[in-house]
């Protein structure tokens, strides 16, 4: 990171870059499993191992469910004034 840095690298890049080589270095140098290494996107980089760097990112959150329409409208006419219900 430094060589990038005295190169004229902005830090922020040469962090990057860095942590990129470091990746790509512990996927080569991982013990090959059976079904084959694990791709360098999995790999801690410049974070501590153990620390979630590793860990793949979580599911994306699905629509919400119907019954949450109803509660958004029971929720909003009790929040109504009296009087002023629909």
């Amino acid at each position: 990171m430094a060589k990038l840095v005295e190169q004229g690298t902005p830090l922020a890049d040469a962090v990057e870059k860095a942590d990129e080589q470091a990746r790509a270095r512990q996927a080569a140098e991982a013990a090959m499993p059976p079904e084959g290494g694990l791709p360098p996107e999995m790999m801690p980089g410049l974070a501590n191992p153990g620390e979630g760097a590793e860990s793949q990112p979580a599911p994306a959150i699905g629509p919400p469910p119907s019954g949450l329409a109803n509660l958004d409208s029971l929720l909003g006419a009790l929040s109504a004034p009296i009087g002023e219900m629909p």
